[in-house]
């Protein structure tokens, strides 16, 4: 369990271990959703945040998922799609109302 730290303070200590990040080299990895500034209860690290993983950590009183590919499996699409999307939409009503943060971890590791 993390203790006294905020879920911003947990990413920046995971990133110091990684070389500098460009950002001209486009990376999708940071935060996808969620509050980074919200006090971290505990941690979940994934290949694939899948609603099974999702509920998980919450039922581990976890609010920083740590994932190695994106929750979503596209949101190149735009709005509209996200907008007609059942499941995109329940995730992310999940994901607001547990308070969660997802983290997505893939290119820097690379």
């Amino acid at each position: 369990m993390v203790i006294n730290m905020i879920i911003k303070e947990v990413i920046d200590k995971i990133n110091s271990f990684y070389c500098p990040f460009m950002p001209s080299q486009n990376s999708r990895d940071g935060v996808i959703i969620g509050n980074e500034m919200i006090p971290c209860t505990g941690i979940i690290v994934t290949v694939c945040a899948n609603f099974k993983v999702l509920q998980e950590a919450v039922n581990q009183g976890a609010n920083l998922i740590i994932t190695h590919e994106s929750i979503f499996a596209s949101l190149k699409q735009g709005d509209e799609y996200i907008q007609n999307n059942d499941v995109i939409t329940e995730k992310i009503s999940f994901i607001n109302e547990h308070k969660l943060c997802i983290y997505r971890s893939h290119d820097e590791m690379h």
